[in-house]
């Protein structure tokens, strides 16, 4: 404050507009340190940690909050300040293209993000069964593995309600 009472001596008008200035960056987003390739609001998985295929990694059950990409597939980033019932997550074009994080109050399910003060962080990289299958038959995409599941599923419901009724008949 001691620097703003001489600068506000010299002349108010200049410091007004520059608080206002500054004020208006901050609502929208900006930085002011356009020298840096890495929003300091982002941590990023070290490059040794990224697996090979790091470009092709599915994140299922993650959609971006961005724009909406579901699954995420590549790169994912997850807010750590966001409570993690629904978090809010972003692909890699949201976070380094787009910089949806500096941007977006709001996700898909109306959960409230804190671009000011929340921080992003690099979803770990974890293979699940579905990995393997993909593996095994790389001809299918993610999207085809899901809808095979969601149809076993719908089958063993079907199944199960069926030998349900048998065993009431009895």
């Amino acid at each position: 404050q001691p620097l703003l009472n001489v600068v506000a001596e010299v002349d108010p008008g200049v410091v007004r507009q520059l608080l206002d200035n500054y004020r208006d960056t901050i609502k929208r987003g900006k930085t002011t340190s356009a020298s840096s390739q890495r929003p300091p609001d982002v941590i990023s998985l070290p490059p040794e940690q990224l697996p090979p295929s790091h470009e092709k990694f599915t994140h299922f059950n993650v959609g971006c909050d961005g724009c909406g990409v579901f699954p995420m597939i590549g790169r994912a980033f997850q807010c750590q300040n966001c409570p993690e019932q629904i978090g809010f997550d972003l692909c890699y074009d949201c976070v380094f293209k787009r910089q949806i994080h500096r941007k977006v109050r709001m996700g898909r399910f109306n959960q409230s993000h804190d671009p000011m003060t929340h921080v992003m962080k690099e979803r770990e990289m974890e293979p699940v069964f579905l990995h393997q299958a993909m593996e095994a038959h790389p001809d299918l995409n993610p999207v085809q593995y899901l809808n095979f599941m969601r149809m076993q599923q719908e089958f063993n419901d079907e199944v199960g309600d069926d030998d349900d009724d048998d065993d009431d008949d009895d």
